[in-house]
């Protein structure tokens, strides 16, 4: 009898689920992937990024397809997630909230230091009421991290730096 083949990676609907070592052991490299034992997960919306640069065994698409399912916005932050990774910043989903990501510094890899800015991917074509950049604010300043919104405008991610001031 032979022994099961087991796939390198499987879809799931908020993970891609890798079993393939030397798999796992790239996407470390690279700042992704969380490993659980034989296996390794990786948000859908980071795995876009790695199925572009054909590191995955899915398309794009097939991802984004089951990533849109849970997050209207999936699409936008995926461009946005691609934008920094090509130009080397680590960006992963908030281990808070799939809300956020967390940006971190050109060379460093989460864990060697601490996340550099809070990412919140909005709508560009809905206007933000104050109630919601207020508690964007809040949530960044809970983890003493700055806030930058992101909207994709024309397939390319603008990014507007925010802050609270107090004049006391």
């Amino acid at each position: 009898m032979k022994a099961k083949k087991e796939f390198p990676a499987e879809l799931t609907d908020g993970f891609v689920v890798i079993h393939d070592k030397p798999l796992m052991l790239l996407l470390r490299n690279l700042g992704a992937a969380i490993e659980e034992g034989k296996s390794a997960k990786i948000p859908l919306i980071e795995a876009v990024f790695f199925a572009e640069k054909k590191k995955l065994p899915f398309t794009r698409e097939e991802i984004l397809e089951r990533a849109k399912k849970n997050d209207p916005l999936a699409e936008q932050k995926a461009i946005v997630i691609s934008h920094l990774r090509s130009r080397g910043y680590i960006t992963r989903v908030s281990a808070d909230t799939t809300e956020y990501l967390r940006l971190h510094r050109k060379g460093f890899r989460p864990g060697e230091d601490r996340t550099y800015y809070l990412l919140k991917v909005v709508d560009g074509s809905q206007p933000m009421d104050m109630d919601s950049i207020s508690q964007a604010l809040a949530f960044a300043g809970s983890l003493r991290k700055d806030l930058v919104f992101a909207y994709v405008k024309g397939n390319r991610p603008v990014f507007v730096k925010s802050g609270r001031v107090n004049f006391e």
